[in-house]
């Protein structure tokens, strides 16, 4: 009986201290982007977050083409696949990317291995990826955040 109360014990420990490890996280997740030639950080934009238990952060940054106007262009070529790099415990639990063409944003397609293709046209392009993290608890807020990169097609 004593051995049993034990076991039980520790299995409460273990499963709590599991748990925990999730539960929260105390800044934006860092985004990265993966083309064919390298690995490039993305910029943070507006976000809000719970930064710990019970108080939240929320950031409002300029929109994203003033955010990335001095920003290094990522070169990539016409119709290639580009990957977010995230770990994969930190993955949103909803997740968007558009482009954004004379301020306007348009919705650019998001698989699930969080991969997009770049257009067939030449040209410099803004992208946002927008996200939202939840806790174990799938009902309560970590945060939400936008990043913004800038992309050059090349032929």
């Amino acid at each position: 009986m004593k051995r049993l109360l034990i076991l039980m014990g520790l299995l409460l420990v273990l499963v709590g201290c599991s748990s925990l490890t999730n539960k929260l996280v105390s800044e934006p997740p860092n985004l990265k982007l993966k083309t064919a030639t390298g690995t490039y950080d993305t910029v943070l934009g507006t976000y809000c977050w719970e930064i710990s238990t019970g108080k939240s952060e929320c950031v409002d940054k300029v929109g994203p083409v003033d955010l990335v106007k001095d920003e290094k262009v990522i070169e990539v070529e016409k119709g290639e696949t580009v990957q977010f790099v995230l770990d994969e415990s930190l993955r949103p639990e909803v997740a968007y990317l558009t482009r954004i063409i004379d301020a306007k944003e348009k919705d650019v397609f998001l698989s699930e291995e969080y991969t997009f293709v770049t257009p067939d046209t030449v040209g410099e392009y803004i992208y946002g990826f927008t996200g939202k993290w939840n806790l174990d608890d799938k009902n309560v807020s970590n945060g939400d955040a936008q990043y913004v990169f800038k992309l050059k097609v090349n032929e």
